[in-house]
């Protein structure tokens, strides 16, 4: 029986949230696979066993699922959206998961889906949560850069386009931004990352400093399927962006796969939440105790975290101290535990 790792093709062929391969890189830790296959090809694998730890989200294509009976299954931070899982939970997929179950999920929202439909289900949390077995915080990231990672994507085109004063009344401050955007490889700079512009600078400049918009070092987890030409690829720049975030001296996201390699890595972080873009209640819960938390009505920034700052108007700036938290390390056992003696299963 052979070790597996997901990788996942990008469904427009063009652009790729690496975030799905920051938790293949925490998977494989565990499993140190010996072959790869497709997320959305699992049902039509066949040959020898192979074990497959099934994290993350599905997926694109729901008719495609459960796994073929040559796949053994580790459900083990499993995520499923509201929206997909009315066409997932088949008669045959329940079956097909209460043979496995409890399964463990990502978030509660998971769980109550799954409860519902009648199949035992627990909060694991994100196998991210694990990269600090591999990753490690640099001695010297008090002074590295702040990273602010794909910070636009809280706002829609209505916020964007009421925002759009606030760019022009701080055009210099707009373009030093949309600067330092480009400069991240792979980055995706065009009019839409303009209109979104006046969003972010009127939003985020209601919590941050201008030193940090200024100073940021802007990444994005959307990359071009073109700056790759293997998967392996893929799961090293995987690799990059996670020793990013561990020489960071704090980041500021809207990307969960940001947030929990932080915590993870020991990079205190701030996520950024949105009651604009809803991807179903529940999406976060159980997850989002884990880090500083600040919403957004694409208005302001709300900090729903302490931290202490010298600065009269109590803006957070480059040499804020912002709070970590170890409530991590618990999900981290368990997640470890089952992770390794999945990998370590002889045939059956």
């Amino acid at each position: 029986m052979q070790n597996g790792l997901m990788y996942y093709l990008a469904k427009d062929g063009k652009w790729k949230n690496i975030g799905d391969y920051i938790q293949s890189v925490a998977a494989n830790q565990f499993m140190h696979a010996t072959k790869l296959i497709e997320r959305e090809d699992l049902c039509d694998y066949h040959g020898e066993k192979l074990k497959v730890v099934l994290n993350g989200w599905f997926m694109h294509y729901p008719k495609r699922f459960p796994p073929s009976e040559d796949i053994v299954p580790l459900f083990l931070s499993f995520h499923l959206r509201p929206n997909v899982a009315k066409r997932l939970l088949t008669e045959k997929t329940v079956a097909y998961m209460k043979r496995y179950e409890p399964i463990g999920c990502r978030d509660m929202g998971t769980v109550e889906i799954l409860e519902r439909a009648g199949v035992k289900a627990y909060l694991s949390n994100c196998l991210t949560l694990t990269l600090g077995m591999t990753f490690h915080r640099h001695p010297d990231a008090e002074k590295g850069p702040v990273c602010i990672v794909d910070p636009l994507r809280p706002f829609n085109p209505k916020c964007c386009l009421r925002a759009l004063p606030s760019m022009l009344l701080h055009p210099v401050l707009a373009i030093r931004i949309l600067m330092r955007m480009k400069r991240q490889k792979g980055a995706k700079v065009n009019w839409k990352t303009v209109l979104g512009m006046g969003a972010f600078i009127r939003v985020y400049s209601t919590l941050f400093d201008r030193s940090v918009l200024e100073n940021a070092e802007y990444v994005t987890h959307a990359v071009s399927e073109r700056m790759f030409s293997s998967e392996e690829e893929k799961m090293e720049y995987s690799r990059w962006i996670v020793e990013k975030y561990a020489g960071a001296r704090y980041c500021v996201t809207s990307r969960i796969h940001c947030a929990l390699p932080c915590v993870a890595v020991g990079t205190p972080v701030v996520f950024v939440d949105s009651s604009i873009k809803n991807f179903g209640k529940g999406r976060f819960g159980g997850v989002t105790e884990l880090f500083n938390l600040a919403v957004t009505d694409g208005k302001r920034l709300e900090a729903h975290f302490p931290f202490d700052t010298d600065n009269p108007r109590g803006l957070i700036d480059m040499n804020t101290k912002l709070p970590t938290t170890d409530k991590h390390l618990k999900y981290v056992r368990e997640l470890s535990e089952k992770c390794t003696e999945f990998a370590q299963r002889g045939g059956e």
